[in-house]
């Protein structure tokens, strides 16, 4: 049912705007009906002041002002706010007068009058009963805020506090929906509103943090994408991989008593590992690092390479038998002549 209740938002300084709309419950003044109140005021103060004289000082100074019922940022004086409400047969008294017999029954029972403008400086707002309740219809909340009949003594005792100028709106307000519905019933209010610049706080930190999710997600997305596309690795890295491994599985398969063929072999291979990596820094020129003499290092440490888990196979089937072959110093020899004899040499192509 709160929804039924006026309540304008807050645009620009136009606060005087939205408490004479909130007051009537209805969209009765613009800010071009405002200025031209305050046009005519303005006119009026002028003429005054010129019957003393336009050469006076008094009349000099006033006219330097400017207006002192309205500014450029929409901001209306309370002598335009009264004169406003003159149209509807609504006056304004002080809640503080000590005259008015009405500011004294407000004193002493808040709840007696029907509605209270207060203002601070540049700001307007709208407390009045609609129905049997009252409601705080400040612009600056994102909905009516309901009051009760002894929080409206203690609410207006605070904002005087807070500096605010109180004011009795006397005489009988227009009927409006809102009041002719919750005359037959009251309206319950479990949350307190929010001021409107709250919720704007918490929309844009709400907007930051989906921000940062998805420029998180984004990046994840991206990051996933660029390693499942990622070249493999050259083909340099790969065959010196695997001569690692060979060399690494050879030493370890036989650390200490080596032949010399397995002594060739790990030669091969550190030679090729040595010109695999040194390639790059070799010198122009130098066969060490040249093409072809990889080229050849490489082959032989593969055909090594392959040869030796087929003589280790070989030589496990053989050990099950009690004998095992022994090899003399001139056979040794001859092996290793007969290796180096096959072996293609490094001017060949």
């Amino acid at each position: 049912m709160m929804e039924i209740i006026r309540l304008s938002e807050q645009e620009g300084s136009l606060c005087a705007v939205h408490c004479l709309n909130a007051l009537l419950q209805g969209c009765y003044f613009s800010a071009v009906d405002l200025a031209t109140i305050a046009r005519q005021m303005d006119c009026l103060e002028q003429q005054r002041m010129a019957e003393m004289g336009t050469n006076t000082a008094e009349y000099q100074s006033f006219f330097k002002e400017g207006s002192n019922n309205m500014d450029d940022s929409g901001m209306f004086s309370i002598q335009v706010v009264s004169v406003a409400l003159e149209v509807w047969g609504l006056t304004l008294t002080p809640f503080t007068s000590t005259v008015a017999p009405t500011a004294r029954l407000a004193r002493e029972d808040p709840t007696s009058g029907c509605a209270y403008i207060c203002n601070m400086k540049e700001h307007w707002f709208t407390i009045r009963k609609i129905g049997n309740q009252w409601f705080n219809l400040n612009s600056l909340l994102a909905f009516p805020e309901l009051l009760s009949n002894t929080y409206v003594s203690l609410f207006l005792a605070q904002l005087q506090k807070q500096g605010y100028c109180i004011y009795i709106v006397e005489g009988s307000l227009p009927q409006c929906e809102a009041d002719t519905i919750l005359k037959t019933m009251n309206v319950t209010q479990k949350i307190k509103p929010p001021l409107l610049s709250e919720l704007q706080e918490c929309s844009q930190t709400r907007q930051e943090l989906d921000d940062d999710l998805a420029a998180a997600m984004a990046a994840s997305l991206a990051q996933a994408e660029d390693a499942s596309t990622a070249p493999p690795e050259g083909e340099h890295s790969e065959l010196e991989n695997a001569l690692q491994l060979s060399l690494t599985e050879h030493l370890t398969r036989v650390p200490n008593h080596r032949t010399p063929l397995e002594g060739d072999l790990e030669k091969a291979l550190r030679l090729s590992l040595a010109g695999s990596g040194g390639a790059e820094g070799a010198e122009p020129g130098g066969d060490a690092g040249s093409p072809d003499e990889e080229t050849r290092q490489l082959q032989a440490a593969l055909e090594l390479s392959l040869l030796q888990p087929s003589t280790s196979a070989l030589n496990n089937d053989q050990g099950s038998s009690d004998q095992q072959e022994t090899l003399d110093a001139t056979a040794l020899r001859e092996k290793r002549l007969a290796y180096f004899k096959n072996k293609p040499s490094p001017d060949e192509s």
